[in-house]
């Protein structure tokens, strides 16, 4: 028999039926005590076979995701390497995008120039120069800008960080294309 499905509460303690027949717009979808107690029976079930994070609170019902997320979050194992160039990578995914660098494979291409690209998200960023759109904006001045790379470039000129320095004169420049410019006509 099937049901709406429940959660356990925050503290792991799973509701007893009295707490749901005494709710009118939670009772009325239920079909009774005895489906309840089978639902009771599957949760509690469920509850000892989801597997938990070694590090911190996340867990999953599927041991994969909780293996993903310790590589991603915590351990950093990166166990995909790149056969062309042995960069490795945490996720497999991650690695067949990478492998397109050495394929020349670009299968996503914008439908108002044509313009190929190898992943989705910078065909995504490239849309926004037809479009207009500039989602990003700076917390300080509230200058807008179409993707993540120009608003942090952006906000280093609020921070004073300028990181590229010229080696002749120690002048310092918040882009490197500033630098190289810098660099043709500085002296030594």
């Amino acid at each position: 028999s099937t049901g709406p499905a429940l959660e356990a509460t925050s503290g792991g303690e799973i509701f007893g039926y009295g707490d749901i027949k005494n709710k009118p717009h939670w009772s009325e979808n239920f079909p009774g005590e005895d489906w309840f107690s089978e639902w009771k029976q599957k949760a509690c079930q469920q509850e000892r076979d989801k597997h938990q994070c070694r590090f911190c609170p996340y867990y999953s019902y599927h041991t994969p995701n909780v293996t993903r997320h310790e590589r991603r979050k915590h351990t950093g194992k990166k166990m995909f390497s790149c056969c062309v160039c042995q960069k490795t990578f945490e996720l497999k995914a991650d690695l067949r995008v990478h492998k397109r660098i050495h394929t020349g494979q670009k299968p996503f291409r914008c439908q108002v120039c044509h313009k190929a690209f190898s992943q989705s998200a910078n065909l995504a960023r490239h849309g926004r120069i037809h479009t207009g759109e500039r989602p990003l904006q700076c917390k300080t001045c509230g200058k807008a800008f179409r993707d993540e790379t120009n608003l942090t470039r952006h906000e280093m000129i609020h921070k004073g960080v300028r990181p590229y320095v010229c080696v002749t004169c120690k002048k310092a420049f918040t882009q490197r294309a500033n630098l190289n410019r810098h660099l043709k006509s500085c002296n030594p």
